[in-house]
């Protein structure tokens, strides 16, 4: 193997010299060679897409020149012309029929193509007063409208009547921000305005907190993945991304469009970019938590029009009851719940449990108020009592009073900051991503080896007998089906499926999350058990326990319609228990009755097996003197929601024919 600087080219031949000390030329051929362009030693574009060291800056455009108007011709007059040889040819005049209409003069013959049937500018500026009024909007800020300072009149009389009404226009004549408000919606001060901002102070007259906010010209700059079409260069978003990193901004909320300017060619030249933004600080978002911007489709415009939505949304009810493992940390936690769960309830195994939780949910509400309603605020007041504790203790070092409300300061800090930490850790629900294997030739390896691991020749039944027919090996694996899905379920497996649910998944109705039952397992535990034993044995499931909140999640950043959520069902811990029980029997199961050909979603067996096997046949695809072949590739959508059940179950019960499942 050998290695290739990077300011190198990358060879076509190597030499070396073989045993026998004779210099041999070898030629290297490259599945794929990236391009390079030599004068930035760069790789991924050429010379005509290289821009290294170049960075774009504004420069005012220069006045165009006023054409000449174009005197009508009505006769052209003999001239001489030389051809190559020098001899001059003489052009015989051509009489014109001149018309009594005053000729048009322009300078650009295809200029006539762009008169538009309507003015193009009270076009927009309709549709800029329509769309305040279809979505009640109270404050307007219009970048790059072009309109001067002789026409502001003409704007706010058609789009702004009755509206407060300012331009940065006295900054530059061609005109670029306009900020207007509705008079009993904001006040709002200007602070500071260019040619480039307008920087502004924002009060809502319904009381709301007021901030500062800044309409920004030219940020045109597109951060990381925000561009599709040309490339983008580092030097392109060092500024922004400063920008953003001082001012601590962070994006708002978004919905609709992801890109908000396009270019409008054809094919390759169309480029889709994100250059409109509408960002806050942290501070902001914590004063506006219902914050949300929609980016809509641009129509007329060059850009899609930001709506940006502050005020809170109308309240959803009482939010659903949800478990917090900080709730371990009081001290009349596991009394709490022993109190309740020592009550006698009558019903079946199932109805107890769930009655019980009833009661446990109540009781935990009330906790809840006591010392968990505001874990932030007791966070910080506990640090700063800790440290008035510790101030005191320097001032009075023999004090032993002082040492010991120091000491006990020390210690409430540790327990509400633990609490305050335990509950930022479950609302985050942190998951890294996991890095999938690698294209070698280990894995091509790995493949044949378990194909010929897996083959069956012969085969011990239950009783030591040796099998080697097909029809014999048959019916010993059904014999042993019968007997992993007939062996009577056990409290270890009902406690290990249960402690295997991780405690950050989202809990189904009752708000009860695994860490409820692992934090109070020496208490609720027993119960636990019988009632999943006892439906497990006689197949009877509360209808409540099969209860479940369905939850949509977005598929893209930006989600327009209810096709680009995900939705998905949150169950119950209990159910999800069973569920766990009964598919760690159907493991055992499975991979004998689905073949090999199904790579994924089956216990030890891994889809990029799969892969590496299409990618074996595909590269031979292109090749001359290959047999003609043709690759299929079926997309089984919903195969989960079309799936007969009675189906899978007639197969089951013919295969294996299971008594308890």
């Amino acid at each position: 193997m050998g290695d290739v600087p990077l300011s190198q080219d990358l060879p076509d031949y190597i030499y070396f010299r073989d045993k026998n000390g004779v210099m041999v030329r070898v030629v290297i051929f490259y599945e794929w060679r990236p391009t390079r362009f030599t004068q930035c030693k760069m790789f991924g574009h050429l010379q005509a897409k290289c821009r290294q060291g170049m960075k774009r800056v504004w420069v005012r455009k220069a006045s165009q020149p006023v054409p000449a108007p174009i005197q009508p011709i009505t006769e052209h007059v003999a001239s001489l012309i030389v051809d190559q040889e020098g001899f001059h040819r003489l052009l015989r005049p051509i009489r014109v029929r001149v018309e009594s209409e005053v000729p048009v003069r322009i300078s650009n013959a295809f200029q006539v193509l762009d008169v538009p049937l309507i003015d193009n500018a009270v076009l927009k500026q309709n549709k800029v007063k329509h769309f305040i009024q279809k979505h009640a909007v109270g404050l307007v800020g219009l970048l790059e409208h072009k309109v001067k300072l002789s026409n502001l009149g003409k704007l706010y009389q058609r789009v702004f009547t009755n509206w407060c009404f300012t331009s940065n226009s006295s900054f530059h004549s061609g005109g670029r921000i306009v900020v207007a408000w509705k008079y009993g919606c904001f006040t709002v001060n200007i602070v500071v305005a260019s040619s480039q901002f307008v920087h502004c102070h924002i009060t809502p007259v319904s009381g709301m907190h007021s901030f500062y906010c800044t309409f920004i010209y030219a940020f045109n700059d597109a951060a990381v993945d925000e561009r599709t079409g040309a490339t983008v260069r580092h030097s392109d978003i060092v500024d922004i991304s400063n920008c953003i990193h001082a001012c601590g901004m962070e994006y708002i909320k978004c919905v609709g469009r992801f890109f908000t300017w396009n270019n409008k060619q054809q094919g390759s030249k169309r480029v889709f970019s994100k250059i409109d933004r509408i960002m806050a600080n942290q501070a902001w978002q914590g004063c506006f938590s219902a914050a949300e911007v929609c980016f809509m489709p641009e129509g007329h415009f060059d850009h899609s029009p930001g709506l940006l939505t502050v005020y809170p949304r109308s309240d959803g009810g009482r939010k659903p009851f949800k478990y917090f493992i900080m709730w371990k940390s009081s001290p009349v936690f596991s009394d709490t719940i022993q109190k309740i769960w020592s009550t006698q309830i009558v019903g079946n195994k199932m109805f107890t449990l769930v009655s019980k939780l009833k009661k446990v949910k109540q009781a935990l509400r009330e906790l809840n108020k006591v010392g968990f309603t505001n874990v932030q605020a007791d966070d910080l007041k506990a640090y700063q009592d800790m440290i008035a504790a510790q101030s005191a203790m320097h001032n009075n070092p023999t004090d032993s009073t002082v040492a010991d409300a120091e000491l006990k300061s020390i210690q409430e800090y540790k327990d509400k900051h633990k609490a305050y930490l335990a509950f930022l850790s479950q609302k985050s629900k942190v998951a890294w991503l996991k890095e999938g294997d690698d294209n070698t030739a280990l894995f091509h390896q790995s493949i044949k080896a378990r194909k010929v691991q897996n083959q069956v020749d012969s085969i011990y039944d239950m009783n030591g007998d040796w099998k080697v027919t097909v029809e014999e090996q048959g019916l010993v694996c059904q014999d042993h089906h019968k007997n992993i899905l007939n062996t009577p379920y056990t409290a270890d497996e009902v406690k290990n499926s249960l402690f295997s649910i991780p405690g950050v998944k989202a809990p189904g109705p009752d708000g009860f999350g695994s860490y409820f039952y692992k934090d109070a397992w020496h208490i609720v535990g027993d119960d636990v058990i019988i009632a999943i034993l006892d439906m497990l044995q006689n197949g009877e499931l509360l209808k409540e326990v099969n209860h479940t909140v369905i939850t949509l999640i977005p598929k893209t950043k930006c989600p327009k319609d209810v096709s680009e959520f995900r939705p998905i069902s949150c169950c119950k811990t209990i159910y999800k228990c069973i569920t766990k029980v009964l598919c760690g029997r159907l493991r055992q199961v499975l991979p004998d009755l689905i073949l090999e050909n199904q790579g994924g979603f089956v216990h030890r067996r891994y889809i990029v097996h799969n892969i590496m096997v299409v990618q074996d046949l595909v590269k031979h695809y292109g090749r001359k003197g290959v047999k003609p072949s043709c690759l299929m590739k079926i997309d089984l959508q919903k195969a989960y929601d079309t799936v007969d059940w009675h189906f899978l179950q007639d197969m089951l019960t013919y295969l294996v024919s299971p008594i308890i499942l």
